[in-house]
């Protein structure tokens, strides 16, 4: 691959490996290292179908920043398709809200460069505004300058020229008391993440979920991929709704349309024969038509993200409709 699939630069190198997936499909691997996006692992659906649609250009330029400030760290980033919205959920709590934390972002990047470098205090290391500006996960490097003239207006570092900056006495200061908030701020963040995730998977635990449900769910949800346990769940309902109905010719809103027509229902709720039990029939179709506008079809053509409590609220709506389907009788052939 000539160029970074997230940034469109030339890359510096690109290799591709073929792997198999557990149901024996092959896929391909691309290993990248860009200067702007660091080095990243990326499969060819993500590169052709995800980041294919115009629309993910926002996901791009948070996935650069993603990729290089993993990179950075020697932790590279492997970006396919079953993690691919937890990565964009997990950026949101990295990306810099504001210049003042763009600031600080880009302070700790010049003291990472003095440790990689083994540069002495009086010694200077460059930041590119070409190819950095992915680190505070800006868009071009105008934002990026316009927070290296912060930083330099400051005081926190010495600027001759040419993209040189060298740390003042100010600037160790200013990382020192980032520190010393840094310490506080993972000790609160570590004990409230626990806290959620542990309170969602007891609550999954002993929800009495559908059966079905439950087992496309299960352990994406104690992964901690939310979203993709709904999306299957929504599409395990779909399937229930065709297998009891015998129309797997039909799907989505149509599929629901069809069987649960008040006129002419191939399943029933009741017996229809007043008009509260005809509202009811309307109203679950609705239901139904509902939950595949609202729930499957979302998650299925873009890139959404859901925290455990909303993921568990969807999950025992469609647990809901797939035992009330098991309650339907049949009234027509299919």
């Amino acid at each position: 691959m000539e160029s970074c699939p997230l940034c469109g630069k030339e890359s510096e190198s690109s290799d591709v490996v073929t792997e198999k997936t557990s149901d024996s499909y092959a896929i391909n691997v691309y290993s990248i290292k860009c200067a702007r996006c660091g080095g990243y692992l990326i499969t060819n659906y993500v590169v052709d179908v995800i980041l294919g649609d115009p629309k993910a250009i926002k996901e791009k330029y948070i996935l650069s920043g993603l990729t290089r400030n993993a990179s950075e760290n020697d932790k590279p980033i492997r970006i396919t398709q079953e993690n691919y919205d937890n990565l964009i959920e997990s950026a949101q709590i990295q990306i810099p809200s504001g210049l003042p934390e763009c600031m600080d972002t880009m302070l700790l990047h010049i003291q990472r460069l003095y440790q990689k470098q083994n540069k002495g205090v009086s010694e200077f290391v460059p930041v590119n505004a070409h190819d950095d500006y992915p680190i505070i996960f800006a868009k071009n490097k105008k934002d990026l300058s316009h927070v290296m003239e912060s930083i330099v207006k400051n005081n926190w570092v010495d600027n001759p020229g040419s993209g040189s900056y060298r740390l003042t006495t100010e600037g160790y200061e200013r990382l020192e008391d980032l520190e010393n908030a840094g310490n506080k701020k993972r000790k609160f963040q570590d004990s409230k993440s626990i806290k959620i995730k542990r309170n969602g998977d007891e609550l999954f635990n002993i929800m009495n979920l559908h059966q079905r449900i439950k087992e496309v769910s299960n352990d994406l949800f104690y992964d901690g991929h939310y979203a993709s346990a709904v999306f299957e769940a929504s599409k395990a309902l779909i399937k229930l709704v065709q297998e009891k109905s015998g129309r797997d010719d039909l799907d989505g809103t149509n599929l629901m349309n069809n069987v649960f027509s008040v006129n002419k229902p191939i399943l029933a709720f009741s017996d229809l024969e007043n008009k509260t039990e005809k509202d009811e029939q309307q109203g679950m179709m609705q239901l139904y038509a509902g939950a595949v506008l609202a729930i499957r079809n979302p998650r299925g053509h873009s890139f959404l993200s859901d925290s455990p409590e909303r993921a568990l609220e969807y999950l025992a709506l469609i647990s809901l409709l797939a035992n009330r389907l098991e309650e339907t009788k049949k009234m027509l052939k299919a």
